[in-house]
């Protein structure tokens, strides 16, 4: 895309991000997100609810969690869709 002077936005690499959740790597999208933020484009609710519902889905708690912290850390957005809300109910620490 980039060499054809096309540049990413938060709904390009949120849909990147989650086609890579769709096929259960969740580690690249993790990583496509560090690349986001990166070039300047901030993550929207939408780009956060995808990596940490599917790090939740897959059952890596502890991934999400970390999601959420780093989310925090940028000062991004703190809303979840309710299944996410529901998962992390009992995870007082994390501020959302």
């Amino acid at each position: 895309m980039t060499e054809k002077g096309v540049l990413a936005d938060v709904i390009t690499y949120s849909s990147l991000i989650q086609g890579l959740c769709n096929f259960g790597r969740e580690t690249e999208a993790a990583r496509m997100l560090m690349d986001m933020e990166g070039k300047g484009v901030s993550p929207s609710v939408v780009t956060f609810n995808i990596l940490v519902d599917s790090f939740c889905k897959k059952g890596s708690v502890k991934d999400a969690e970390l999601a959420v912290q780093a989310m925090v850390r940028s000062g991004g957005p703190r809303k979840f869709s309710m299944g996410v809300r529901n998962i992390f109910k009992n995870f007082r620490p994390l501020g959302i």
